[in-house]
């Protein structure tokens, strides 16, 4: 009986081995409505195929790639951009960032100054 059992463990070990290992990674996801973080060297490991949801309005405020390759997914995310004047997208790629994004729900990037606003909506 102890024989029996040690091989089926032993089976079903091995059969789980052959998964690959981005079966069994959970997505993090990060509510940034308490803060909209930079994304760069120090952090990127963590944000990295990650889901970003939230609702952000700032004057200032926007997600920020700053110098590394990251996969993201927004989801029912809005960030509001108030009063700023310049150029602004709610989120920003500097220092040759590469951004692979996914669109989910409902996201709102907007920017709102001198009576202007001004859009990017999408929507499943």
């Amino acid at each position: 009986m102890k024989k029996r059992f040690l091989s089926i463990l032993l089976c079903v070990c091995m059969t789980l081995s052959l998964l690959p290992v981005s079966a069994w990674a959970a997505g993090t996801t990060y509510n940034i409505s308490s803060g909209v973080p930079t994304i760069n060297s120090g952090n990127s490991s963590a944000y990295n195929n990650a889901v970003i949801t939230g609702t952000v309005s700032s004057e200032y405020e926007q997600l920020t790639i700053d110098g590394v390759t990251v996969s993201l997914t927004i989801e029912d995310l809005s960030i509001t951009m108030t009063g700023y004047r310049g150029n602004a997208s709610g989120i920003t790629l500097q220092n040759n960032a590469t951004l692979n994004l996914t669109v989910k729900g409902t996201c709102l990037l907007a920017l709102m100054a001198a009576r202007e606003l001004t859009c990017l909506r999408a929507a499943r």
